[in-house]
């Protein structure tokens, strides 16, 4: 497409498709259970619900942990100092008003996020200095409108109070107070007891029911996406933690068990995250907790990672790691982000890479109060299985299927590539040829990372209008004015894949994801060299049948410094490379400082003339 064009194909994925049902009310299939698998589950279950860990009232446990919830502590008592923030419909309907999602969540997360610190506090103490603060935090979540995002209550069903839409917030916070009352116990006064129990009902569990019988329509339950896990998780929890009959927790784990299945389909065959990392993080610990939660409520007998098609996707945190700690930040994810150590820590010990459990400092499941107590009591060590590789430091991670190649330097201080073909879902961005360089700690320059917060465009028909998500923020070239296709619709033919000890060569042919007459063939081929610190050579091939612009791309999120027309110095913290360029014809060179999203960086153009048969060449080298 040319620059500035809409493309309504390229659009939508998981986001819109959650937007699009959001109050849909159309009846879809009910769920279909193995026979008889629901009577196996429940007699697997305890006669009474019960949360994970034990009460707070066995001092014999929480006393022992004291020492560890000492930032809870000091966190719960500058949160009983202030009162419970006050509900805004002003704030909650900002999104609807102006498609901008951070007022509203904002405004939720005042609220809901005193709930786990001052939890924690009181079953650390247990002296009831934190209990009224914890009642009016209860009573006020209670009794609010909704616990839906407000981008996620697209019609305001959800707001007013017409038809609870089960998502992301709404079913963890769910599963996070059912846990809180089974901690706190009569420590809690009845009358908020019997209140906090009829909401989730009503929010959570109720409209799951409708789910998954069929009469209320929702995408996460057969969704490959992050969605399904952290959905799953919520509400089952909830149940299991909640209601009291063991046929209807039963079926709530027996829904889980075979539902939360299509959460892998958001992988690859080959263990790829079609997300991105940073919702591969996001996804895969819902996925973890609920495989935590099916495991403790059922002794052991339902067992999540015990399938093949866990492993795969359990190693993507570390098989995707260019070096320490640094990965591509393609699609959504943010730039900059981080492995989540925790995490990757948590599945290690799963499968028996590492003996030593993650602590409660590494908050393996994150923040939620569910996450926190399980830490204390995790899945022993699976027996019987093989697994693969989980080393991030070997020279290479391949993923033939999904398209993307990781290429790992021969010494600490050498240079890395991650360099990506294909891989792409509902976070994708049209990026086909992206890469990415690490050096250090650092992304050093390639693919500028997604958005810092969404709003009402992201995923709307607008959503490739941003330079951010479109190709032209992306390290590939605008051809003769033109965008790159919708990223999903292409899949480009693997021309060479040579690797070995010294060098790794890869090669694409990026002809499909262009429509651009007069363009009858373009290959690009990157060339990692391992010697020193090693070498980065990325080679773009072009056949045009008549003279034809060239507009290379290299976003930084560093600095650049122009030493002349083919030469240019990017700086990074202390990490420096310097950029080659050879091209046929005269080079221009031009920045343009792009802030979409709340992702500042530059795209250094490198402009060329290509006649006929035409070919340039980029070179990334350390510098000291």
């Amino acid at each position: 497409m040319k620059l500035g064009a809409m493309t309504g194909a390229a659009v939508l994925g998981t986001f819109a498709a959650a937007l699009s049902c959001a109050g849909n009310s159309t009846a879809q299939q009910p769920v279909e259970l193995p026979a008889g698998r629901v009577q196996q589950i429940v007699a697997m279950l305890s006669p009474a619900p019960h949360g994970l860990g034990v009460p707070c009232a066995n001092r014999a446990v929480w006393a022992d942990r004291n020492a560890q919830l000492q930032n809870e502590v000091k966190r719960a008592e500058g949160i009983a100092a202030q009162p419970m923030p006050a509900w805004s419909d002003e704030d909650y309907l900002d999104f609807s008003h102006t498609g901008q999602r951070p007022r509203g969540e904002a405004m939720l997360h005042a609220r809901q996020d005193r709930l786990v610190p001052l939890v924690l506090a009181e079953c650390s103490e247990w002296k009831g200095r934190f209990v009224p603060a914890i009642i009016g935090t209860l009573d006020g979540l209670a009794e609010q409108p909704t616990w839906t995002l407000p981008a996620h209550d697209v019609d305001l069903s959800s707001f007013h109070r017409k038809r609870y839409r089960v998502e992301l917030n709404s079913a963890v916070l769910a599963d996070d107070l059912a846990e809180a009352l089974y901690l706190l116990g009569n420590a809690i006064p009845l009358a908020t007891q019997e209140d906090v129990r009829a909401a989730i009902v009503e929010r959570t569990l109720d409209p799951s029911r409708a789910i998954f019988a069929g009469t209320q329509k929702e995408f996460w339950l057969r969704g490959d996406s992050n969605w399904n896990a952290v959905c799953l998780d919520g509400v089952t929890g909830a149940a299991l933690a909640l209601l009291p009959a063991r046929e209807d927790r039963a079926y709530f784990a027996a829904v889980a068990e075979a539902y939360s299945q299509n959460y892998l389909k958001s992988f690859t065959s080959d263990g790829y995250s079609e997300e991105g990392i940073g919702y591969w993080s996001y996804g895969f610990t819902h996925y973890s907790l609920l495989r935590e939660t099916l495991w403790h409520q059922t002794a052991g007998r339902i067992d999540l990672f015990r399938n093949a098609a866990v492993e795969s996707s359990a190693l993507f945190g570390h098989r995707f790691q260019m070096l320490p700690g640094v990965m591509a930040d393609f699609g959504d994810a943010r730039f900059g982000l981080s492995p989540n150590t925790g995490l990757i820590a948590y599945i290690d010990h799963a499968y028996g890479l590492q003996e030593t459990a993650p602590t409660q400092q590494q908050r393996p499941f994150g923040e939620s109060l569910v996450g926190i107590v399980d830490t204390w009591n995790l899945v022993p060590i699976l027996q019987g299985t093989s697994h693969g590789s989980a080393d991030s430091t070997t020279l290479r991670q391949y993923f033939p299927v999904a398209g993307v190649l990781v290429s790992r330097p021969a010494t600490e201080s050498g240079i890395a590539i991650t360099m990506k073909g294909g891989g792409n879902g509902g976070h994708s961005h049209n990026d086909i040829g992206s890469f990415s360089i690490g050096l250090g700690l650092e992304q050093l320059l390639g693919d500028p990372g997604g958005p810092m917060a969404y709003t009402a465009d992201t995923f709307s028909s607008k959503r490739f209008d941003s330079k951010l998500l479109n190709s032209y923020g992306h390290p590939v070239p605008m051809i003769d004015g033109h965008l790159e296709k919708d990223a999903t619709t292409v899949k480009p033919t693997v021309l060479k894949a040579d690797f070995s000890e010294q060098e790794d060569v890869w090669a694409l042919d990026l002809k499909g994801a262009y429509d651009v007459p007069g363009l009858r063939s373009f290959t690009r081929t990157w060339k990692h060299t391992r010697a020193g610190r090693g070498a980065i050579e990325i080679v773009d091939d072009f056949d045009v049948a008549s003279p034809t612009e060239i507009d290379e791309a290299i976003p930084t999120h560093g600095e650049v410094k122009v030493l002349d027309v083919h030469s240019l110095l990017f700086t990074m913290h202390g990490e420096r490379v310097l950029v080659s360029i050879t091209s046929p014809a005269t080079v221009q060179v031009h920045q343009e400082r792009i802030n979409e999203y709340g992702n500042p960086f530059i795209r250094v153009g490198v402009k060329t003339m290509i006649t006929g048969r035409g070919q340039i060449r980029i070179k990334i080298e350390p510098q000291p």
